[in-house]
């Protein structure tokens, strides 16, 4: 085993460690930090990035988890940090080098559009830290972290026409096909970290399926497994090379391979291209936190101290006010420790009530979560026994609560077990709701223009009474009341 596998054998046991604390209900609230930088190797000099080091602060979560650094035997290369991302992204990478004049044109296209570059770069902070962590654990190459510039500009929120969602880009049947779940609270398309692991184990599948050849597991990324496949089986018939750059695939394909292979060639040689990247740090910048019950955002983001955008920067998997009922939060890593102990400490009962609005224009309000009353699980109970004393059917009661069929409870754990219904807000929205005015167009629905401006079809209706059999008319005019913090084209942040 080359010593570059050693050290990344060694870095499984050494992420995603863990730190409990209390809720009042007796459950842990759990912290999974991202740690890095542990057994990096010594970046090469950089004058253009010289910042200093970031020393990874490590030791107290590994003291807590009882892990022991291996101590330095003499023969292992040194313990060091990297000054930022790109030096340690050039470390991990696995690609083979290519020579083809696709990668010469869109190295061309990158240089014109520098700014565009860097502004998708940009985005991917907090998240670039996390995802070389993910990458390295798994022995997965690091240019698979640039490849959301070319699929989503690094937005979580980004939709193709094709219907594909999310930083990856996952259209519905293989986001499904890898555990990417939907519900009324949560998409996991949109989710980074749901949909990261999703990709990466998508990532391990190709590779396998092609033997090896990262190339060929990139084009089947872009134009599926089986139309890569057919091509290497007809040149393979023929007696004719069955590398990416032979098979007669879709010139979008080939295209889309040159882009990331000119992307890394960028980063790993800037000074060359005379492009300036952004600075992102390389260690992680997030941890993800168990909330153990559903917590409104606004409150969330008050006990992590950050704005409100943040928290829906940070979590862009949530589609409403809300966490799922049962969910978890990304926090900032300087922050969640604090906030797992706030959390813990904070009486269910306050957990969906918003908090009071400030005058500060920044300050971290939302409404309150939209949520009926609960109930909270004691011993003996079950799904189904639940179910019947709150006259539910088990997919109501499953749909509610974003559970699966067979998810295990827990005493303490908050149930809710009444639809939130449309209450009077509907007709006199509250001051926090500006007045817009829609005018309908050819092709709209009342479901299309409540996804836009993250409004229910029955607000739609009230607002406008509009009974359930009456269509719409182009030239129609509806009144809206959006929330004040999304913007009109129904991207949040």
């Amino acid at each position: 085993m080359s010593k570059k596998a050693v050290d990344n054998s060694l870095r499984p046991a050494l992420v995603a460690l863990m730190v409990t604390a209390l809720t009042s209900c007796g459950q842990p609230t759990v912290v999974r930090h991202y740690t890095t930088q542990l057994f990096t190797r010594s970046p090469e000099a950089s004058s253009a990035y010289a910042d200093k080091a970031v020393a990874a602060p490590v030791a107290d979560a590994v003291a807590a988890r009882n892990v022991q650094a291996p101590e330095h035997d003499g023969t292992s290369e040194p313990i060091s940090t990297y000054t930022h991302a790109w030096n340690r992204m050039r470390d991990n990478f696995q690609f083979p080098t290519a020579r083809d004049a696709r990668l010469d044109r869109q190295i061309v296209w990158y240089q014109s559009n520098a700014s565009s570059l860097r502004n998708a770069l940009d985005r991917a902070d907090p998240f670039m830290g996390w995802i070389l962590d993910q990458l390295e654990s798994q022995n997965l190459p690091a240019e698979l972290a640039l490849l959301p510039v070319i699929e989503s500009g690094y937005q979580p929120l980004a939709r193709s026409p094709g219907g594909a969602a999310g930083l990856w880009q996952f259209v519905p049947g293989t986001g499904n096909r890898f555990g990417l779940k939907e519900s009324r609270w949560y998409d996991g398309r949109r989710d980074v970290i749901a949909s990261t692991q999703a990709a990466l184990e998508y990532f391990a599948f190709l590779r396998d399926e092609f033997s090896g050849d990262w190339l060929l597991a990139l084009a089947a990324y872009n134009c599926g497994e089986g139309t890569v496949a057919r091509a290497v089986q007809r040149n393979h018939a023929r007696g004719l090379p069955e590398d990416v750059w032979h098979l007669n695939l879709p010139t979008h394909t080939l295209d889309y391979v040159a882009k990331l292979l000119a992307l890394r060639d960028i980063v790993a040689t800037r000074s060359h291209y005379g492009i300036a990247l952004p600075n992102l740090d390389a260690e992680t910048q997030i941890a993800l936190v168990d909330t153990h019950g559903q917590i409104d955002l606004g409150k969330a983001a008050n006990l992590a101290g950050i704005s409100i955008d943040d928290m829906r920067r940070l979590n862009p998997g949530l589609k409403r006010h809300a966490t799922a009922p049962n969910g978890q939060l990304v926090i900032p890593v300087d922050a969640a420790e604090k906030f797992a102990a706030k959390l813990a400490n904070l009486n269910y009962d306050d957990r969906t009530a918003a908090p009071q609005a400030e005058s500060n224009a920044t300050s971290a309000v939302v409404a309150t979560a939209a949520t009926g009353p609960t109930y909270r699980v004691r011993s003996g109970d079950t799904l189904w026994s639940i179910s019947r004393r709150h006259k539910l059917s088990m997919q109501q009661l499953l749909s509610l609560n974003d559970l699966s069929s067979d998810a295990k409870l827990r005493i303490g754990q908050t149930l809710q077990v009444v639809a939130a219904k449309t209450t009077t807000a509907a007709k006199a929205p509250s001051k926090s709701r500006q007045t817009l005015q829609y005018t309908v167009r050819r092709g709209d629905s009342l479901m299309q223009i409540s996804r836009r401006y993250r409004v229910t079809v029955s607000d739609l209706r009230s607002w406008n009474d509009l009974k359930s059999d009456q269509y719409l008319q182009p030239g129609q005019k509806l009144t809206l009341y959006p929330d004040t913090r999304m913007r009109a084209d129904g991207n949040d942040g």
